[in-house]
């Protein structure tokens, strides 16, 4: 039961770092993002990362 959410949790993280790479790396070298965006998408990334943490902590 345990390791199905442990995964989950990687996953949550993984996806939120991924987010935020995606979106710094865009922001570099294609396109320059309004700021406003770029901190919304930063945030939910954030959010993820996060998430992810403290359902580690409850395990």
């Amino acid at each position: 039961m345990e390791e199905p959410m442990k995964r989950k949790n990687e996953f949550y993280r993984m996806v939120g770092f991924l987010i935020y790479l995606v979106i710094a790396t865009i922001d570099r070298f294609v396109i320059k993002i309004p700021n406003l965006i770029y901190i919304g998408i930063t945030f939910v990334a954030i959010i993820f990362v996060v998430y992810g943490l403290l359902n580690q902590r409850v395990d």
